[in-house]
């Protein structure tokens, strides 16, 4: 029996015309439809160029509805009835003929007119007085949204809103949807805002008011973003955007806010709904350049598809040639791309494999998630760490596996990472606390990056337990304040004996021996020093050491301080002067454990200047709160010491010009006071010119405006 013919890998011959012929079939096909098809599109434009002049009176009712509905609430709110003729004059307004939308679409006379006569009773109502204010406002709002409907409804009659260029699309959709959903939202803001603030109810609605003010930018922000998507906006920059509504908005939003200041009247609040008039009547023009240019884009579009006509019929016998070579070469290639296809599938499910392998042997525990929090992927480490199998976990928010305390600030760095897209959010190594299962906590040291797939924003955890870690090291701590406690008493007898000695108890001394007991009280008040240095940092690190803090205004505090240590300055022929204050700037602080940190800043200052030179002390404010800084002009710092500069016991080299050698822990002390005060500190350096350290506090504004 012969075998059938089949062509390589197994590819049926039948399967193989079907891939060659069927193709070229469907092609020609779509080509001969495609000549038709653009005498149809060619058709449909012409029509719809009829219909666009009718969108722009329809949407000018909406805009006048929307300028009574404002006027009439404040007017039956501040019973000003100055303000009814210009009601009046906007309620005759309402006499558009729509006779091009019935004569195309008659169902729509219908409903127009149902529209008309709803709008008629409620001008009636409002002028007699027989409903609220905001009954008023809400009728009204009612009356905007079925106009809406009503101009949506004729725009997807006309096949406008399905139209396949992409640009009229883009017009079409700002014309009917964005630029009256900005209308909307700012003829409420401008209606409600003007009667909150004649009824003095402003603080009352602020939180509604802040959200309608957020909502206008937003759609501000969104209509400028979809004109910039239209292709050939280059060309129409100068005549379709959105700056003078932008310009109009950033005023009101300023008058509003100067309003605030001033005294309720019907008069303010008359100038506030003029305010707001201006917003509209800009978003009211933008929309007739709009419907100008999407006539001219139609116009464009005939012109081209006539152009067209004729490359389709040569692109048809281009395809018809090309399909003919194609059928020739189809069965002496596909062997080659069968293969080369099959070797990229081997390659990449054999990655994926290596990747799998890598990530589920790793040490440390993987945890992937969305940029809302989500999980997406859950190593072994990770579920012998929590507890939690991959399956149970994967999907659920990463706060199941975080202690209540660390939750909420999980979600804040959540949220503006989404709101603002900045990277602060982002860090790379942090020690935290993670939740087992169980319900027990944990010490993990978290390293997170940030992926980027296309746009599709997620976030990687490398996680270690460092319960172990923590253990050696509270050990380790408990170790030096235990010898550190047991060290002070007999050291403080030794230095206390030694005084006594020096100061003559047992008789006057040779001068050889008095030189020697001075370098041992020397050396005993450093180790002393020392010792205390130690116990302060463990009782950081444990959380015993005690901070009262009050309100403190810095001025007053940096005068005190500098005082007490001019004497110090003075040993080393250095000054110490506030080259620049900032009076009345209060920061929350313990006053001591703050004047621990200028001591010490102040000391390294005098150690590593020249003698005759002055330390400047300057205070300003600067966005994170009150910046103090300490500026000497000694050597400076190498460059290779910067990144130990707050590590303990780090000193710099004495060939640096340091007179005196410290304990190597009073930068570290300083950077562990202020972070408990939610502060920060650092420093700039430039060898051979000086350093400046300085650190920043909270402000407390609220102390400051009082004073």
């Amino acid at each position: 029996m012969k075998n059938r013919t089949r062509p390589p890998f197994g590819i049926p011959v039948f399967q193989y015309f079907a891939a060659t012929l069927l193709p070229a079939g469907i092609l020609l096909g779509l080509g001969l439809s495609y000549i038709k098809t653009l005498n149809t599109d060619i058709s449909f434009s012409k029509s719809e160029l009829g219909i666009l002049p009718a969108l722009q009176p329809l949407y000018q009712d909406i805009l006048n509805l929307q300028k009574i509905r404002g006027l009439q609430y404040l007017a039956s709110t501040t019973k000003d009835a100055s303000l009814q003729s210009e009601i009046d004059s906007l309620q005759q307004a309402f006499n558009h003929s729509h006779e091009p939308i019935y004569s195309t679409y008659p169902e729509t006379e219908k409903k127009h007119r149902e529209i008309h006569a709803k709008t008629k009773l409620a001008f009636a109502i409002a002028r007699l007085g027989q409903a609220s204010p905001d009954e008023i406002f809400d009728n009204y709002s009612s009356l905007i949204f079925d106009h809406y409907l009503l101009l949506q409804h004729i725009a997807k009659k006309s096949k406008l809103l399905l139209d396949s260029d992409l640009d009229i699309f883009t017009l079409v959709e700002i014309s009917v949807i964005r630029i009256p959903a900005i209308t909307e939202v700012i003829g409420q803001l401008r209606g409600r805002s003007s009667v909150w603030f004649y009824n003095r109810t402003i603080e009352q609605h602020r939180t509604q008011l802040e959200y309608m003010f957020e909502s206008g930018r937003k759609e501000l922000k969104l209509l400028q973003a979809i004109i910039s998507s239209l292709s050939k906006y280059k060309e129409i920059e100068g005549h379709l955007n959105t700056d003078i509504i932008n310009d109009a908005l950033s005023d009101y939003f300023l008058q509003f806010y100067s309003t605030l200041k001033l005294s309720p009247s019907k008069q303010k609040s008359k100038f506030l709904f003029m305010k707001g008039n201006q917003v509209l009547e800009s978003i009211n023009l933008l929309n007739r350049q709009v419907i100008d240019t999407l006539e001219h884009r139609l116009k464009e579009r005939i012109k081209k598809q006539n152009n067209k006509q004729i490359i389709a019929m040569f692109s048809i016998l281009l395809a018809i040639f090309s399909m003919v070579y194609f059928i020739s070469r189809f069965y002496k290639n596909n062997c080659e791309l069968f293969a080369a296809e099959r070797r990229t599938k081997e390659e990449l499910a054999l990655s994926e494999k290596q990747q799998r392998a890598i990530v589920d042997t790793m040490a440390d525990g993987l945890i992937i998630i969305n940029q809302f929090g989500i999980i997406q992927k859950f190593n072994l480490a990770a579920e012998k760490m929590f507890g939690y199998a991959a399956s149970e976990i994967t999907g659920k928010n990463i706060k199941l596996l975080m202690p209540e305390s660390f939750r909420s600030e999980h979600d804040n760095h959540l949220l503006n990472y989404r709101k603002k897209q900045t990277r602060n959010n982002v860090f790379r190594f942090r020690e935290l606390a993670g939740l087992h299962k169980e319900g027990f906590t944990f010490p993990i040291e978290l390293s997170v990056a940030e992926i980027d797939l296309g746009g599709n924003i997620q976030f990687s955890g490398i996680i270690r337990d460092i319960s172990d870690r923590k253990y050696i090291d509270r050990m380790k701590d408990e170790f030096i304040s235990s010898v550190s406690h047991e060290l002070r008493t007999p050291l403080t007898s030794i230095q206390g004996a030694l005084g006594l000695i020096r100061g003559g108890v047992v008789g006057k001394l040779p001068e050889q021996a008095m030189d020697m007991f001075n370098i041992a009280i020397n050396n005993s008040e450093h180790l002393l020093q020392l010792i205390n240095d130690i116990l302060d940092i463990q009782k950081i690190s444990s959380g015993t050491m005690m901070f009262d803090f009050q309100d403190m205004e810095i001025m007053p505090f940096l005068q005190t301080v500098i005082r007490n240590n001019a004497a110090y300055g003075a040993q080393y022929g250095v000054k110490f002067i506030i080259r620049q204050a900032l009076p009345n700037a209060w920061v929350r602080a313990d006053r001591n454990r703050l004047q621990q940190v200028m001591n010490n800043l102040l000391s390294n200052a005098a150690k590593f200047s020249g003698e005759s030179e002055t330390v400047e002390i300057n205070v300003k404010r600067t966005k994170q709160g009150i910046r103090v800084s300490v500026s000497d002009q000694g050597c400076g710092i190498k460059e290779e010491f910067k990144d130990r500069v707050f590590e303990r016991f780090s000193q710099s080299d004495a060939s640096l010009g340091l007179r005196e050698k410290g304990s190597g822990l009073g930068l570290s002390i300083a950077k562990m006071i202020i972070e408990k005060h939610m502060g920060t500190i650092g420093f700039n350096s430039e060898e051979g010119i000086g350093s400046t350290f300085y650190f920043e506090l909270p402000e407390l504004e609220n102390k400051q405006k009082n004073e």
